[in-house]
């Protein structure tokens, strides 16, 4: 059952998870420097693999196959990295908007725990005021004394 606490509370779970978000992307320049740095590796192994005998040729072909791929994946990643840019930007302001937030409804809890049982405090008084109402109405001659409203709700 959804609670008033759940509806205060999702504002946390937003919090945390935009800072996991933004930790994720925060990583993507040190993926960019270690696919450069297998490049510059594949590079120098290519040129080792150049003075090899021919038969040992099928190894430089899948090493300039890698060096390939490699050059789309740092291409993609450099694509990838500027248009999320914006994108990790945006999420630091919300979460800087976001940060007092926390506390705010930590304070905020306790004020709902205590206007939660104030009211449960005055429903109770109300019924009692009610079930007295009814009580001295009953003893005038014209009057009996009422169902209780709560019968009518469930009736209907």
């Amino acid at each position: 059952m959804f609670s008033l606490r759940d509806a205060l509370t999702a504002p946390l779970r937003v919090v945390s998870e935009m800072q996991r978000l933004a930790q994720g992307l925060a990583e993507m320049p040190a993926i960019g420097v270690a696919i450069s740095g297998l490049h510059s590796e594949l590079a120098g192994l290519r040129c080792d693999l150049q003075s090899m005998p021919a038969d040992s040729r099928r190894l430089a072909d899948d090493v300039e196959i890698v060096h390939r791929d490699l050059e789309v994946m740092k291409a993609a990643l450099a694509q990838t990295t500027a248009s999320v840019a914006p994108v990790h930007a945006d999420l630091l302001r919300v979460e800087g908007g976001l940060a007092p937030l926390p506390d705010a409804l930590h304070a905020l809890l306790p004020k709902v725990d205590d206007l939660a049982a104030g009211l449960d405090a005055m429903r109770g008084e109300l019924a009692e005021q009610l079930d007295g109402l009814r009580t001295d109405l009953s003893g005038l001659p014209f009057m009996s004394k009422t169902p209780r409203l709560g019968a009518y709700r469930r009736a209907a």
